[in-house]
Parts: C-alpha cells; sequence; structure tokens
C-alpha cells in the first residue's frame, strides 16, 4: 500500500551519526552548574509560571538543573514530578521486552492464538502493536476499561478491535495508544499482576525509583500516562537502567521499526519507543501547559530528558543541544507552494474517516482542494462545530490547511494510491481511512 516517496523522504533526511564524544566535548565535566549556564544562555526569562528542567546522562555521569520564570536556574529538586503522559508508553514497551526476555511474551505471535475475546485481534501482533502498525482505530477512547480490582478487562477491550481496521496489520503507521492499552493487557495476563504493579516491581524499583500505587488517585494508563508521574532525575535513573540492561537495549525488536508513511519528525516506532535515526529512541508528550521529552542512545549510553510548564520541551532542547540531536539536523517542514492543485488533485476527493472525525475532501475548479472537517459523535467534544480550509499544495506531497484547522491538522499528505484515488489521509501523526 505505501508507495516508493517513504523511500525516497528518509533517505533524502538521514542524520549523519552523533556519538557520546559529541557530547563530551560540548560538556566536558558534566555537572549540574553546566547546565544552569547552558539554560540561562537558552531562556532569558519567560511566563510567571514557566518551569523549564533539562537532565543529562552521559555514561555514569548525570544532572538536571531548572530554571523558573524570573529567569533564576536552581539544581533540579528531585521531587519536582512531571506527569508522564504519552511518555509512558516507553516503560510499557520495555516491561514487553523484560518479558520477552523472560519467555512470557512472544512479539511474533499471532494473537487470535490465544483464544477467546483474541479473536478480534486476528492478524495482528505484539511487534505490531508497540509499532503503531496494528491497524485497530481506538480514537475517542479515553483509557483502558479496567475491573474493579483494577486489572484491564480484556473482554471490553477487545470488543474495541471489531470495529473495521484503518488498515491490514504491518501495512502502514498510525499513531494510538491501543496498542500499549493490549500489551499491558497481555502482560497482566502473563504475570497475573496489575500493571501498576508490574511497572513497579519489575521497572521502577530496579531502576532506584521507589513509587507507591497511591501516589495518585487516579489510575496509571500504559499509553496515556494517567496519574503517573516522575521527576526528571527519576526519569534518567529509569533510562540509565534501561541502558545497563543489555538483553533489552540490543534487543532485536528495537531494529524492527515501522515507517511513517509520510513526512514525520520521527523515523519510525518500535516497541514501544519512536525512533529518531543515528541510534536514538525517545518520545514526546505535550497536554495543556505541560511537555515532556525523553531521549536515549543505548549504544553510547547517553540521555536526555526535558520538561517544560508554560514552555516547550522540544523547543529547549533544540535551542540548547539541537547540532547533537539527529531529529533536528535535517528538519524541513512542508511549505506552500505557488498556485492550485491541477486536475489530478481529483484523484484526492472523498471522505477520510476514523471514529472521532471525518474530512470531506473536494476539488473545486476556482479554489482547489477543499477539506470540511467534521468531529464525530465519539469524539472528545462533539459539540464542536465542522470547520472548512482550503488545502494548498506543498512541498513533500503535502496540502497546507489555513490557520483555523490547527486544532485538527496543519497539512495532510494523501497516502496509498488506488485507481479510484487515494485509500488514506496523513496528518504526521495518525491516518484516516477513505470511506
Amino acid at each position: 500500500m505505501q508507495d516508493q516517496y517513504v523511500d525516497e523522504f528518509l533517505a533524502a533526511t538521514e542524520p549523519n551519526p552523533v556519538r557520546m564524544s559529541d557530547f563530551a566535548l560540548q560538556f566536558g565535566a558534566l555537572t549540574g552548574k553546566r547546565l544552569r549556564e547552558l539554560l540561562a544562555r537558552t531562556y532569558a526569562g519567560g511566563s510567571e509560571h514557566m518551569e523549564v528542567t533539562v537532565g543529562l546522562l552521559i555514561g555514569p555521569h548525570a544532572a538536571a538543573a531548572t530554571m523558573n520564570g524570573a529567569g533564576h536556574t536552581l539544581l533540579c529538586p528531585t521531587d519536582t514530578r512531571h506527569s508522564l503522559g504519552c511518555v509512558a508508553k516507553v516503560l510499557t514497551g520495555m516491561l514487553a521486552l523484560q518479558a520477552a526476555c523472560e519467555g512470557a511474551l512472544d512479539f511474533q505471535q499471532d494473537l487470535a492464538a490465544l483464544g477467546s475475546c483474541w479473536s478480534a485481534l486476528e492478524g495482528i501482533n505484539v511487534r505490531e502493536l508497540l509499532s503503531h502498525s496494528h491497524g485497530i482505530d481506538v480514537s475517542g477512547t479515553d483509557g483502558p476499561p479496567l475491573t474493579p480490582d483494577e486489572y484491564i478487562d480484556t473482554d471490553k477491550l477487545c470488543s474495541l478491535a471489531l470495529d473495521g481496521r484503518l488498515f491490514e496489520p504491518g501495512a502502514l503507521y498510525s499513531y494510538s495508544n491501543a496498542g500499549s492499552w493490549f500489551t499491558a493487557a497481555l502482560l497482566e495476563r502473563a504475570y497475573g499482576v496489575p500493571f501498576a504493579e508490574l511497572l513497579s516491581q519489575k521497572l521502577l524499583r530496579p531502576a532506584g525509583v521507589d513509587l507507591t500505587r497511591h501516589d495518585s488517585s487516579a489510575a496509571w494508563c500504559p499509553a496515556a500516562g494517567g496519574g503517573l508521574s516522575l521527576s526528571v532525575p527519576e526519569l534518567l535513573k529509569v533510562l540509565r537502567w534501561f541502558i545497563t540492561q543489555d538483553d533489552l537495549c540490543r534487543h532485536e525488536e528495537l531494529r524492527a521499526h515501522s515507517r511513517p508513511p509520510g513526512w514525520c519528525l520521527e523515523r519510525g516506532a518500535c516497541a514501544g519507543w519512536k525512533y529518531y535515526g543515528s541510534g536514538w529512541y525517545g518520545h514526546n508528550m505535550v497536554w495543556e501547559a505541560h511537555s515532556l521529552v525523553v531521549r536515549v542512545q543505548p549504544e553510547d549510553a547517553v540521555a536526555v530528558v526535558s520538561a517544560a510548564v508554560d514552555a516547550s520541551a522540544s523547543m529547549t532542547l533544540a535551542r540548547m543541544i539541537g547540532h547533537l540531536l539527529p531529529e533536528y539536523a535535517a528538519v524541513s517542514l512542508p511549505k506552500l507552494l505557488p498556485g492550485i492543485p491541477g486536475a489530478d488533485a481529483s484523484a484526492c476527493s472523498g471522505t477520510y474517516a476514523n471514529r472521532t472525525l471525518s474530512v470531506q475532501v473536494e476539488l473545486d475548479s476556482r479554489t482547489g482542494l477543499e477539506a470540511r472537517i467534521v468531529p464525530s459523535r465519539a469524539a472528545p467534544d462533539s459539540s464542536v462545530s465542522a470547520v472548512r480550509t482550503r488545502l494548498r499544495p506543498g512541498t513533500d506531497r503535502a496540502f497546507l490547511a489555513e490557520p483555523h484547522a490547527a486544532p485538527y491538522f496543519q497539512w495532510v499528505q494523501f497516502i496509498s494510491p488506488r485507481p479510484d484515488g487515494y485509500a488514506h489521509l496523513w496528518d504526521g501523526k495518525s491516518l484516516l481511512r477513505r470511506t
């Protein structure tokens, strides 16, 4: 279903390798004072409520520092914890790799072989669950259904997979929470322990992070974090522990990348991680005023964590050490081209949808492509009215939307060509299927 475009795009943006020696030259003797100096040069101050924390691990050495809105820098207080959000997928992936090493989980087994409700996942394996290449559409679902004793309710969860799939397993990539939910259910099935206890026993405590299940009144979600929060130094401990586990950080599943079907900051996904090139893995979280970035290069034992309130954790790293992180080395966002789409854009016309959103694309002979974006009743806020936007041609085979469409997407690409048009619409993160 995927065309030659992805191969050409990835080849054109192949990042240069960044080694630990580059970090060592940049930081010399790694200290919190050195990080404070870099933060002070990066920010002259911000909003009253701004707080930016950066942590760095180079081999056995770790340091973290914080800057507040008044422009003051300080050594990072270890008790300031940040919600993990979707960075929790990384921890779920680590647990899955442990289970695979212990023989409790088979990344390549067809899940339908487990019988009972798992037949709804016919043709899907754990590798596809954790690389977002499963095709299951759970958009509009806030979290995994739970039983009264806080296990994932497998029957109810598997029933979500009975709706039509966005694509055949392994064919494409579409970012989703579904894979981590199903994987956590498999882990609970294998060990007979709820996810929160499993995470504490097998990962957090061995890494030197002692959390109790009662740190938050909210459940810990294996995909979106829920009430799971960690400080930057605690995240560095988890990453250091991961780096020291050769059977995990060198596992073959970390080389089984599912590639995005169009323009994307990531170069692939695997085992709960996103892959950025040159051996760098990680994940990002953005929720309201909070953001979190985690990056690790296991081969060179380097890790970076950035957490921010009323600022961007990603832009913080781009300003401070962007030249050392491959994702910033060859970034070229889609740009507007002059003119309007030609007649061949008629192949893009059609309706593309998932469970929460419908995008109706039409070709106007005067203005070009137009899209009507309609939230469905399953959307988190289904009261939002429809939005209409022009789709103007851009570089990288993208079509740029008008600014008022930004809550839904800034640009789209039409993916998976077929004789009657395109089968999917890609927004840089996930896919909608042509209906």
